[in-house]
């Protein structure tokens, strides 16, 4: 243990573990108080510094702690000062007598070969019985054998014929000690006696008849114990609890004692066997010590129990600082704010962890007091933290791997570099648990190989470490990149290998962002749309552009400000946003290029002009139709990215898109040949609208011919006799309506047909048909023969599942029109199956599948957001554990808001335990 409360080093009393602290140095000047004595208890205090033993009466010590108690003079090392001085005059006066042996004493030697006598030369109702009536004997030196653990002490002075102790304490340890008896009794003072009941106990002839041990004995005598390899009977106090002063100078075999009795016909006959042992005086007060013994343990009322209050204060105040150190590092871990501070030696700041501290220890006297202590035991050092840190990360993953355990999982995953230049692999689980579907973050994990490889070792390694099967993960979801997606030795395929359940999905979300992406790149109208759009953010960025800009803003509508939004091709939301922006703010934009044009500032008067003259009515058509357009793609990008959504689901939400995009395609849609009507129209009307606002002018129906001519360029000489369908650098100018709807508009919207239709349709077709034939909205729904391709490739009994088709329909449908209930999702339907889970096996199997298979890795972008706030340009040089615990409290905050302090605080005690803050 260490230190105590005053700073001196000390020890545990061995006979007293766990109970009090003794002082190795002590004052010999101490008067000892006379007090009465007038008990034959005894307790013994055994220091390291000293050998031989020391016993003190227990009245004594209850009148020392008395005097202590109102002496206000004497503490508690003058407690202990009294008792060793006493002990070490005690010892004194003994050693000239140590080399000299008493009459009537035996060496260890002599003793062994009387124990080791035959036992069947006994006469068990004549051997000696110890009583009052015969001599005793006491010895100097304690009087020890391989068979017996009774101690012989004496104190000289004024503790004469004073037993050795047998305190609750050290009678309940847990420690094995050699005792009296064979094996099969009892071998600890807490066990009790030993008494098996036997439906036939060994039976031995004497006289003319066969004996026995009855079992009914142990109802009369609770005291006795049987011993079923020796077929003999032992009393259980006479041996733990005899005392010295009952044993002879010549010690012989004492039934009941160190041997046991067998004489079952003279067992309970008057004057003899069990009733003789019972009236005599040795046994009478073994029986007062037992009794006082489990008195002492039952009512808890242990000198030293009384004594160790204080500690259990101290150690109360210890915990109650431990979790107020570990709720404030956890606040800090959820709201991703730094521990420390930046500059450890500032005089201004002490960083949040400390700060927070002070503060609460303005309202709560036990962290003040801690905190104004010794400095070794304040526990806010950096290591401490990490600790902390990490048990209640562990606490956190080990409640996840719980939630997964013996249920189907996919794996999400992806990576990113933070700003330390080290590559992050972020890895989520998504299980269904408790009715619900979860997406769990689990880790950072650096990699430092990206191959396809590496990144497999690195997933199998999480799961593992966290006690995850890999063999119930059912789904990987990844984003397009080769190493993640390869066919023949991507990551997904390598996991494959090792799991043939787990099927790939792309990400949805990043499939429609590519739409977007590969829209914008292959239509020249559209893409040249965008990068105007993207140099018009660049310029209006400029401090001068902006604080005009946002002055015009105030001065023509009294609306807040908006911001232009910068383009991303890696963020599928920005585009609409972008055109959003520029739709809402298109007046003040053009008011601020016209006073930008006319100032002194050469350089951004001609940047002005050159944008303020790609502002025309092709532009705001194109602004008016992308707007509309992305508005669509932008309510599926969101629901795509939600952590509750089934594949079924997203797959209807693309379909529902797809269609919507054909409708305004299809020209037979349309009332008239113009397409006046519809979305069409509605985006050339807003147009016009638009354009005429802002004074621009705009082509009718009657106008297509250009107010200027051009001059036709002539076909090289290589081509003179070719039909030349289509120009290289040089386009046809839109002018009429027909031409921007038929040569712009419907080329937009068939890439972006064409291009969903690609990327949400070619990978696992069946499945993706299995997984909807569950969905309740479904045409298909529990239709045998779509439901098949993914019952066979999760290997399903199929005779099993047909039949649980069928049955789980009419179910459903007797349900609905009985209770009302609703379900219009896989999710829903797969919580009505649940309490039908056993009958409905197979099919409450595939529903969970189907929940649980991944739809987007939005929850690893997530992860990356968290990591750019926690590993800020301040906090680089973090660990990479320190780093991962502290992302796992953050984005896990609800599940981390549910730790039981109790179980921090006691693993934290299990790695200090020789702490300066005593936690047990």
């Amino acid at each position: 243990m260490g230190g105590n409360a005053n700073g001196t080093e000390s020890h545990l009393c061995p006979q007293f573990a766990g109970a009090i602290y003794v002082p190795k140095q002590l004052d010999d000047d101490v008067a000892l108080p006379s007090l009465p004595l007038n008990s034959r208890q005894a307790l013994a205090l055994k220091p390291q510094h000293r050998q031989g033993e020391k016993a003190l009466t227990a009245t004594y010590l209850v009148n020392l702690v008395i005097n202590l108690r109102d002496n206000s003079k004497m503490d508690i090392c003058s407690f202990y000062s009294v008792v060793n001085v006493k002990a070490q005059k005690a010892d004194m006066a003994k050693k000239p007598q140590q080399e000299k042996c008493q009459p009537g004493t035996f060496s260890s030697f002599e003793e062994g070969e009387m124990f080791e006598k035959d036992q069947d030369d006994v006469d068990y109702d004549t051997a000696e019985i110890i009583s009052d009536d015969e001599p005793s004997f006491q010895s100097e030196e304690p009087s020890t054998s391989s068979q017996s653990n009774i101690q012989h002490s004496t104190y000289e002075e004024d503790f004469s014929e004073v037993e050795p102790p047998q305190s609750a304490q050290s009678s309940a340890s847990t420690e094995k000690t050699t005792i009296q008896g064979p094996d099969d009794i009892s071998q600890c003072a807490t066990e009790g006696p030993r008494q098996p009941v036997l439906k036939k106990y060994p039976q031995k002839q004497m006289g003319v008849r066969f004996r026995s041990f009855r079992p009914q004995w142990f109802q009369s005598f609770e005291w006795l114990e049987y011993s079923i390899s020796e077929d003999a009977a032992y009393c259980f106090p006479c041996r733990f609890f005899l005392t010295s002063k009952f044993f002879h100078g010549h010690v012989k075999k004492v039934p009941f004692i160190n041997i046991g009795y067998k004489n079952w016909k003279n067992a309970i006959v008057t004057g003899k066997g069990i009733l003789q042992h019972e009236r005599s005086a040795s046994h009478k007060d073994a029986y007062v010590r037992w009794e006082d013994f489990k008195k002492s343990v039952s009512q808890d009322t242990s000198i030293m129990k009384n004594l160790t209050k204080a500690h259990t204060r101290e150690v109360n105040e210890n915990i109650h600082y431990i979790k107020t150190i570990a709720q404030v590092l956890l606040l800090t871990a959820k709201t991703k704010i730094a521990q420390r501070e930046h500059r450890c030696n500032s005089d201004v700041s002490h960083g949040n962890v400390r700060e927070i501290l002070y503060l609460i220890a303005e309202k709560d006297s036990i962290v003040m007091k801690k905190i104004r202590g010794p400095r070794n035991a304040r526990y806010l050092h950096p290591s401490i933290q990490n600790e902390l840190l990490s048990i209640m990360a562990a606490l956190v993953r080990e409640d996840i791997a719980q939630s997964i355990k013996g249920s189907p999982f996919s794996i999400i995953a992806d990576e990113t570099k933070d700003l330390s230049k080290t590559e992050q692999l972020s890895v989520v689980v998504r299980f269904f648990h408790n009715q619900m579907v979860h997406e769990r973050f689990l880790i950072f994990y650096r990699a430092d190989s990206l191959d396809a490889e590496s990144l497999t070792g690195y997933i199998f390694h999480v799961l593992t470490s966290l006690g995850i099967d890999k063999n119930y993960c059912v789904g990987q979801g990844y984003d397009g990149a080769s190493v993640m997606s390869g066919r023949l030795n991507g990551v997904q395929a390598r996991i494959k290998k090792e799991v043939p359940c787990a099927l790939y999905i792309h990400c949805m979300s990043h499939s429609l962002n590519l739409v977007i992406v590969d829209t914008v790149k292959n239509v020249q109208a559209a893409n040249e749309f965008f990068v105007k759009l993207e140099k018009m953010y660049v310029f209006c960025s400029t401090s001068v552009v902006h604080s005009v800009f946002t002055n015009v803003q105030q001065e023509m509508s009294s609306k807040s400000v908006i911001q232009l939004k910068q383009l991303s091709d890696t963020r599928w939301t920005c585009q609409h946003a972008a055109c959003n922006a520029v739709l809402k703010t298109l007046d003040p934009l053009l008011e601020t290029l016209k006073i930008l044009a006319e100032g002194n500032h050469t350089e951004r008067a001609v940047e002005a002009k050159s944008i303020h003259q790609f502002i025309d009515f092709g532009f705001i058509l194109a602004l008016v139709f992308f707007e509309n357009i992305l508005k669509r793609t932008q309510t599926l990008s969101n629901m795509l990215q939600a952590r509750d959504l089934d594949l079924a689901s997203a797959v209807l939400l693309v379909r529902t898109i797809i269609q919507e995009l054909e409708e305004v395609c299809n020209p037979e849609s349309e009332p008239e040949a113009s397409s006046n009507s519809g979305t069409i129209g509605h985006v050339w009307a807003e147009t016009i609208q638009l354009s005429m606002k802002c004074g621009l002018p705009a082509p009718t129906d009657e106008y297509t011919e250009p107010p200027s001519k051009k001059r036709d360029r002539r076909p090289p000489f290589h081509l003179r006799n070719s039909i030349i369908l289509e120009t290289v650098g040089h386009r046809q100018q839109l002018l009429s309506k027909e031409d921007f709807i038929k040569k712009f508009m419907y080329v937009v919207l068939d890439r972006i047909i064409s291009e969903l239709k690609s990327r949400f349709s070619r990978d696992s077709l069946e499945i993706m048909e299995g997984v909807q034939s569950l969905n309740p909205r479904s045409d298909y729904f529990l239709n045998f023969e779509k439901l098949q391709p993914m019952a066979n490739f999760y290997s399903c009994n199929m005779e099993n599942l047909e039949i649980e088709l069928k049955q789980a329909m009419l179910t459903l449908q007797r349900k609905k029109s009985s209770d009302a209930i609703k379900v219009d999702t896989v999710l829903e339907f797969t919580n009505f199956l649940e309490p039908y889970s056993i009958p409905f096996l197979e099919l409450y199997r595939l529903c969970k599948i189907a929940c649980v298979l991944p739809v987007s890795s939005a929850s690893c972008e997530r992860s990356f957001s968290a990591l750019k706030l926690i590993k800020s340009f301040l906090r680089t040089t973090m660990t990479e554990e320190r780093l991962s615990d502290l992302a796992t409290l953050a984005i896990e905050a609800r599940l981390a808001s549910q730790i039981n302090m109790d179980i921090v605080v006691s693993r934290f005690a299990s790695i200090h335990k020789n702490s300066r803050l005593s936690l047990y």
